[in-house]
C-alpha cells in the first residue's frame, strides 16, 4: 500500500546545547573550587607536618578521573541524541499511519475498535476475546471480515454496557476440525506522533499510549486514504 505523507512530528531531544555549556560552566567551576581547596589546605596545613607530597598528586588523580568521567558521560549524551534524531526521522512515515501493538494490547476508549480479521479457509471460525491485562474476559465475539480485511468490537463488554478507558488485550481464537489456535489480535490505532524521551524514542498513538516502535508489528495505510 502507498504510504500516506506525515503531517506532523514532534522531537524531544535528550538535551541541548544549553544543557551542554551549562555542564561544561559547572565542570569549570568546580576545578576552580578544587584548586581554592587545595591552595587553602596548603596554607593551614600544620608547618611541623606537613602534608606528603603523594597525597596532592592521589588528590588531583581523583579530580583528574571524575573530569574525565563527565567528558565520557557528556559524549554519551551526544551519542544518543544522535542516534534518537536518526530514529525519529526514519520513523517518521509512519505518523497518520495505522499500526498494531505485537501483543494484542490497546486501550479502550469509549469508541469501537477496529481489529485485523485472518484469513480463513473452508470451515473455520474466528472469535475475538478481549481480556483484561490479567486475564478477565470482558467480552467475545464472532469475527466477520468487511471489505477492508478488518472487523469491529463495540466497545461494550458482556452486559452491553460501554467498557471504561482501561488498558485491554484482545487475542484472536481460529477453530477448525483440527483444534482451536491463539493469536494475539491486531487492534489498529493511529500514530499521532514519533518523539524522543530520556528513555529513548518512542510512538504516541491516539488511544493515549506511548509505546517502544519496536512493539509495532503492522504498519498500514489508513482504510479509505489514497496516496498519490
Amino acid at each position: 500500500m502507498p504510504v500516506e505523507a506525515p503531517t506532523a512530528i514532534l522531537k524531544a531531544p535528550l538535551t541541548t546545547s544549553a544543557g551542554k555549556d551549562a555542564s561544561l560552566t559547572a565542570s569549570a567551576g568546580d576545578f576552580d573550587t578544587f584548586l581554592t581547596l587545595l591552595t587553602a589546605q596548603l596554607r593551614n596545613q600544620d608547618p611541623l607536618s606537613p602534608m606528603e607530597g603523594t597525597e596532592f598528586v592521589a588528590q588531583l588523580a581523583t579530580f583528574s578521573s571524575v573530569e574525565q568521567l563527565i567528558g565520557v558521560n557528556t559524549g554519551v549524551d551526544d551519542l544518543n541524541l544522535t542516534v534518537s534524531g536518526t530514529a525519529i526521522n526514519s520513523l517518521s512515515q509512519w505518523i497518520g499511519q495505522n499500526v498494531s501493538v505485537t501483543d494484542g494490547s490497546f486501550r479502550a476508549t469509549g469508541e469501537p475498535v477496529r481489529f485485523v480479521a485472518p484469513p480463513t479457509i473452508a470451515g473455520e471460525s474466528v472469535e475475538a476475546e478481549i481480556t483484561t491485562p490479567d486475564g478477565k474476559v470482558i467480552g467475545t465475539l464472532a469475527v466477520f471480515p468487511d471489505e477492508n480485511g478488518l472487523a469491529t468490537w463495540d466497545g461494550r463488554n458482556a452486559e452491553g454496557n460501554l467498557v471504561e478507558p482501561r488498558d485491554l488485550k484482545l487475542t484472536l481464537k481460529v477453530t477448525s476440525a483440527t483444534g482451536t489456535t491463539e493469536v494475539p489480535g491486531e487492534v489498529l490505532t493511529d500514530v499521532l506522533a514519533i518523539r524522543g524521551t530520556p528513555g529513548g524514542v518512542v510512538v504516541d498513538l491516539s488511544d493515549g499510549r506511548a509505546v517502544a516502535p519496536e512493539t509495532i508489528g503492522r504498519v498500514q495505510t489508513k482504510p479509505g486514504v489514497d496516496n498519490e
